[in-house]
């Protein structure tokens, strides 16, 4: 247990997380007693706000109103609900507690869509919005993680922490033991399973570990355990007034598979089910490897601990660094190349006080650190050992000749691999001793006792893989050393090979031999195909910069076949190569890949759909997981150039997945104030971009940065060059998105405020401006559309409330009495265009807006097609839509299809077409646009990290009324003149009293 839990290097992981639900903390059910508290509260305010709209709806919308009866029915059932929950979370009792879960199954998006489309929405439009204001409250509520919390705390089956040797379950066992002796809330008791005997009973068990007298009956101590933890109970009733959680006996046992024979540990585990029913303040956690209940049914809950292990490796690294006193400051991308634990640890034990200078990941891949760790050892061993040297390779010999060993036994007697080594080796049984002893005490091997029955019982000891890497990697040392290059091995008689195996083999084939291994055709015998591709993605990731550059064109191919393909290889090579920026499979690759597409909405199809589409399995667009940016290791730092990680994200933008768009775009806001100068590199990359999306956030971006600090050089370049290649006379009209010239007239009025130009310089690019051309280009097709129908990927919301309504209101009067603004504009299109004479706005916006789409790349067969023979639909666009509901009534769609995508963009580009050639009206007055933000509300990133929350202001800081007289009528006012004449007589309002100038930060 020393050697494998060190609390300077304790993270909490999954294990503490799941055992902090499992047994109750204070701090966590105040947690979620404060959420259902919420919910109630929110569904009480629907039950009044539902009651009003359904007086004033009536009978003009009776979808409507049965809508909301349903829903208040089903809140009550919640409110019931919430009642059980929080008696159960302010007082946990001994008596198992029950809810219906199936009550809180409520689709809010769904719901707030329906009562969005209602036709009576507009005329109650402050009842609708109350209700639709706590509905998507209620959306924001964490409701079923909260819920599984719950479930996790009421389930008192046995925990079963299952994993493979080096992924952290003993580490983690001990840390959360230590954690629970310091809070002093629970008991625990911490058993190691290799100290048991084969016929001990759970008396025996517990009594040798508390020192117990034997004349203890096993009811006895059950008893005197729950009457500690109800001792417990009244110091537990001072913690906290809001909640009690009724205090536990914690009972560890760890290292279920170093204690022989497993079927009597199942047999423990499944009895525990049986006391805890009888002593409900007992509980139970245990550890094992998964192969000792592979086959078993245990009763209880299983948590397996992947080979990424308890902790993402990702959240360890600085500690190992700092006590290992690893300095890798010039080195930062070490930090994404070691991913699991057994690489961390051994990079560590290797580079121990040192400074390091690897060059790329292929040095430090998992083959070469156990190479250079085996060195290590073996010189440590020598100096152990008087009878060895550096040069007999003893240690190596022996994990050769080990692995061979167990390459068909899972376990050997310790006194048979002792004879094994001192008759291959040729060397002394003392010799060989020292060997097996040494590789025990390091974790090389792993020991197990068995203890026999019978009238003088002898324990017999055993050995298996410990560490299960070294003897992996000299599995494939032999096999490679059998058939002496790689692809001459045969697969087909290495059937018993480990999976792990398979992976260092990988690595050393394609970095000795630059041989990859999937090429090798006997492997398909013996592996699946996700495996194999998995294999060829790991090899590729560690092959070295000088390879790399051969099986580029191999990977380039393969990224067009599908998302899923695509998403992979960005995933599992890209990514975790991305901060080497010169590797040719890392982020130049993904570049060069996503730059080849002619059209953005084709490269769409591949790269930003959201994953798991409904009903799309096997189609182009499909894909499985999401791109892995929001893994702790693929966050952005300040070590990072514009050429690595920022480049994905940069192209990440084009997503479809409006709220991870918007997490990208805080990612690199983020990013640009830690490294302004590399942001603006990454501008610079992604300014001419063809997809009009990532064009308008990474402006947008640029913009916020220059307002965020002062930078006077970036704002002076910035200025430059947005004059020159954005706003310049022979440019505007090639740059007509009113988005791109909003962020770009910002940052030119704010390089004339700071002095950087003058305003005479800025004068000539500010809007409005002179454009000469009439020239834009529309679809003949689309003037089949109208304002009510939309035009084929265009629906009825996209083309009346997005495009036709929105510019209808800035640019058409309904007075007319602009018409000739837009007879004329007409008029001079014709002139270059005669069939689009006498067109009218309805025509101009949808011909325009469908041009603008399909010049980007959208059709319909590939996009949304409707097959009449067949009566069927197909597309990614129409996989989207039933997958994810759009939006209504002109607000953009959490998920979009790629045809709305692109809608938004076509407006952004005639709203810029349109304000250099036609007279923008508000308030009954008619100009030319001077301010873009007149049109639209763009989005500021530097104010999405911490967006404004309204009803959090409202809390934090009280009414500020200095002339309560003027503003609050006193007395009863009974009917609209005596209001009237209140307002009227009240004193006029001061307004320099009403600003707080001071309250400004």
């Amino acid at each position: 247990m020393k050697t494998k839990y060190i609390p300077e290097l304790n993270t909490f992981g999954y294990i503490h997380d799941s055992i902090t639900s499992y047994l109750g903390t204070p701090e966590w059910r105040i947690k979620s007693k404060k959420v259902f508290e919420h919910l109630r509260n929110l569904c009480n305010e629907f039950y009044s706000e539902s009651e009003k709209l359904i007086n004033v709806c009536g009978e003009v919308d009776a979808q409507t109103v049965m809508l909301l009866n349903e829903l208040r029915k089903q809140f009550q059932s919640i409110t019931n609900e919430i009642e059980n929950i929080q008696l159960w979370l302010s007082n946990e009792s001994i008596i198992q507690a029950t809810f219906d879960e199936n009550f809180f199954g409520i689709n809010f998006f769904a719901i707030i869509s329906r009562l969005k489309e209602s036709k009576a929405s507009h005329s109650h439009y402050f009842h609708f919005s109350a209700v639709l204001k706590i509905l998507e409250q209620m959306s924001n509520i964490p409701i079923q993680a909260e819920l599984d919390l719950l479930n996790k705390g009421i389930d008192r089956r046995s925990i079963l922490f299952l994993g493979e040797p080096g992924v952290g379950k003993t580490h983690g066992i001990a840390a959360e033991v230590d954690n629970l002796l310091k809070e002093g809330y629970h008991v625990a008791i911490l058993i190691q399973a290799r100290d048991i005997a084969v016929t001990d009973t759970w008396k025996d068990i517990i009594s040798s570990s508390l020192g117990l007298s034997n004349e203890w009956s096993e009811e006895e101590i059950w008893q005197g355990l729950m009457s500690l933890a109800s001792r417990k109970k009244f110091h537990a009733l001072d913690k906290s007034d809001e909640v009690f959680v009724l205090p536990k006996i914690a009972i560890f046992i760890d290292g279920l598979d170093e204690s022989w024979p497993y079927e009597k540990w199942i047999e423990r585990v499944q009895s525990t089910n049986a006391i805890v029913k009888k002593y409900p303040l007992i509980r139970f956690i245990f550890t094992s490897r998964p192969h000792v209940f592979s086959d078993n049914n245990i009763e209880g809950k299983i948590v397996n601990i992947g080979i990424s292990g308890d902790t993402a490796t990702c959240k360890l690294i600085d500690r190992y660094l700092k006590a290992y006193n690893v300095d890798i400051s010039n080195t930062e991308w070490i930090k994404s190349a070691l991913n699991t634990p057994l690489a961390l640890k051994i990079f560590c034990e290797i580079n121990q006080d040192k400074v390091v200078e690897y060059h790329s990941s292929a040095d430090i891949s998992i083959s070469a650190l156990l190479r250079e760790k085996i060195k290590l050892i073996e010189i440590e061993f020598c100096k152990q050992v008087i009878d060895a040297t550096k040069a007999d390779q003893y240690i190596f010999k022996s994990i050769l000749r080990l692995a061979n060993l167990f390459k068909n036994n899972s376990r050997l007697k310790r006194e048979n691999l002792i004879n094994t080594l001192r008759q291959e080796l040729s060397i002394e049984l003392s010799l060989a001793k020292s060997i097996i002893e040494y590789l025990e005490n390091y974790g090389i091997l792993h020991q197990s006792c068995e203890h026999e029955n019978g009238v003088l019982p002898l324990d017999i000891y055993y050995c298996e893989p410990g560490i299960q890497g070294y003897f992996d990697y000299a599995m494939a040392l032999m096999l490679i050393d059998e058939y002496e290059r790689p692809q001459d091995i045969d697969f087909s008689s290495c059937k018993a090979l480990e999976h792990n195996a398979y992976y260092i083999l990988a690595i050393i084939s394609i970095q000795k031999f630059s041989f990859l291994i999937t090429d090798n055709l006997s492997i398909d015998a013996t592996i699946s195909n996700s495996f194999k591709t998995e294999l060829m993605f790991l090899a590729l990731r560690f092959t070295r910069k000088s390879d790399g550059e051969s099986y580029k064109l191999r990977l380039f191919q393969m990224m067009t076949e599908n998302a899923e393909i695509l998403r992979a290889i960005t995933n599992y090579i890209v990514l975790p190569l991305a901060r080497e920026s010169q590797h040719p499979l890392g982020v130049s690759l993904l570049n060069e890949f996503l730059l080849s597409f002619e059209f953005p909405a084709e490269r769409d199809i591949l790269w930003s759909v959201p994953c798991n589409l409904r009903g799309s399995y096997g189609d182009k667009w499909y894909s499985s997981s999401e791109l892995k940016l929001e893994q702790d290791m693929n966050f952005l730092i300040d070590t990072d150039t514009a050429e690595g990680l920022p480049t994905v994200y940069a192209w990440a933008l084009s997503t479809v997945n409006n709220v991870m768009r918007q997490n990208y775009r805080i990612a690199l806001m983020k990013w640009a104030i830690q490294t302004p100068g590399e942001f603006y590199k990454l501008f610079l990359k992604f300014s001419s971009v063809n997809d009009p999306q990532i064009r308008n956030d990474i402006f947008s971006i640029l913009m916020s940065l220059l307002f965020e600090k002062d930078y006077p050089e970036l704002l002076k370049a910035s200025a430059d060059w947005l004059m020159q290649n954005i706003l310049g006379l022979d440019q505007i009209e090639k740059n007509r998105d009113i988005a791109i010239r909003y962020y770009s007239t910002s940052i030119i009025r704010k390089a004339m405020d700071s002095g950087v130009i003058t305003s005479k310089e800025a004068d000539n690019y500010l809007p409005p401006f002179n454009a000469t051309s009439t020239y834009i280009e529309l679809s003949e097709e689309a003037l089949k559309g109208t304002r009510m129908s939309g035009y084929k990927g265009i629906t009825y919301d996209l083309s009346r409330y997005v495009l036709i309504d929105y510019l209808d209101y800035y640019f058409c009067d309904r007075n007319r009495k602009l018409d000739i603004n837009y007879n004329t504009l007409i008029e001079n299109i014709a002139k270059n265009q005669p069939k689009y004479i006498n067109i009218s706005s309805d025509q101009f916006i949808l011909s325009a807006a469908f041009q603008f789409i399909t010049s980007c790349g959208w059709n319909e067969r590939d996009f949304e097609y409707f097959d009449v023979e067949n009566h069927k639909v197909y597309g990614v666009d129409f996989a989207i839509s039933q997958s994810y509901n759009p939006n209504t009534h002109g607000s953009q769609s959490s998920v979009m299809t790629i045809c709305e995508k692109y809608v938004w963009q076509a407006r952004n580009y005639i709203s810029g077409f349109l304000s250099d050639h036609i007279l923008c009206h508000e308030n009954n007055a008619a100009f030319y646009v001077y301010d873009y933000s007149l049109l639209d509300n763009f989005y500021i990133p530097a104010l999405e990290i911490e967006p404004l929350d309204s009803e959090r202001v409202r809390n934090l800081y009280s009414w500020h009324i200095p002339e309560m007289e003027a503003v609050i009528i006193s007395g009863k006012s009974n009917s609209l003149d005596e209001v009237k004449k209140a307002v009227y007589n009240s004193p006029d309002i001061t307004w320099e009293k009403w600003i707080q100038i001071d309250n400004f930060q």
